[in-house]
């Protein structure tokens, strides 16, 4: 279906058209909404379409590949477009096929969403296998952990820091703010601590450094129990 939109545009967005050479504009059409990217070249401006169909937009996708197998994708920040882990924990619960691929590859996101989705996926009944494929930082790697089995392919990385965040508010507000940062960190740390038998201090460790791992060097450290094939990135 074809729509014709006409725009008009503010002096700030032809100023940023003009200099940046591309703007995107969000259009609502009844329960839709869009993102139309318009690009400046030669004295012409040019509609690119929707590039971003956000109602439909997420950061996991839930899918039957066959009678006994369900896969999972997780390949976006966790917990934007507003989706937070109740939508996936509910969807997650109604799957009741014997195993569940549950491919990830995000760069980590919201840590509450993230243990929620750990502590689901650790109750699954079924066998979970995690397969990283690309990427599992932050709080996707806890994610990966829920699985009863990790897999990394040859070219993905793994990493762990500590929790972050921000907080605004008087000094009573900062420091809640950084018990509960406490409380999450401590959780990751048993989590990774539980999977690789590691020490708790070399956890910690890690965790201060931000450490980068490869897959080998993953599997070395017992956070993945098996090396993949590369995939095309």
């Amino acid at each position: 279906t074809s729509h014709d939109y006409h725009f008009d545009f503010s002096e700030e967005q032809m100023a940023e058209l003009h200099e940046k050479g591309r703007l995107e504009v969000t259009v609502s059409e009844g329960e839709k909404q869009m993102v139309i990217l318009f690009t400046y070249k030669d004295g012409e401006i040019h509609e690119h379409g929707n590039i971003k169909n956000l109602v439909d937009m997420n950061w996991y996708n839930i899918k039957n590949l066959s009678d006994a197998s369900t896969e999972v994708v997780i390949y976006d920040e966790i917990g934007t477009w507003g989706v937070d882990s109740k939508s996936f924990i509910e969807e997650v619960k109604e799957i009741s096929t014997e195993n569940v691929v549950l491919r990830i590859n995000s760069p980590g996101g919201s840590v509450i969403d993230g243990l929620a989705i750990h502590d689901a996926i650790k109750r699954m009944p079924q066998k979970v296998t995690a397969q990283i494929e690309g990427l599992a930082a932050s709080i996707a790697s806890v994610i990966a952990l829920g699985a009863d089995e990790v897999t990394m392919s040859e070219n993905s990385l793994f990493m762990i820091h500590n929790v972050w965040g921000g907080e605004t508010g008087g000094a009573k507000e900062m420091r809640k703010a950084a018990d509960l940062m406490d409380k999450m960190g401590d959780r990751l740390v048993n989590i990774y601590v539980s999977k690789t038998g590691k020490e708790e201090s070399e956890i910690r460790n890690w965790m201060n450094e931000e450490t980068w791992f490869t897959a080998e060097e993953a599997m070395e450290a017992g956070f993945i129990n098996r090396i993949e094939e590369p995939i095309a990135l």
